[in-house]
């Protein structure tokens, strides 16, 4: 659930979509460089070890659904 222009309209018409924000544990929609840092992250160094894994960058969406 990141904002950007092709997603804001789904979210802000859905009732779905804010229902689901409004239970995550930061109920807002993620923005594009908070996704992008993530893939920052995992092209340094710094993730040299990081193999076969989910980052889930939804702010918790997913967990506050059992997911």
């Amino acid at each position: 659930m990141i904002d950007t222009n092709m997603t804001r309209g789904k979210y802000e018409i859905s009732d779905g979509a804010k229902a689901m924000l409004d239970r995550a544990p930061l109920p807002r929609m993620g923005q594009p460089d908070e996704l992008a840092s993530v893939a920052v992250f995992l092209c340094s160094l710094g993730a040299s070890y990081v193999t076969g894994c989910d980052i889930r960058v939804d702010g918790g969406v997913l967990a506050s659904l059992g997911v």
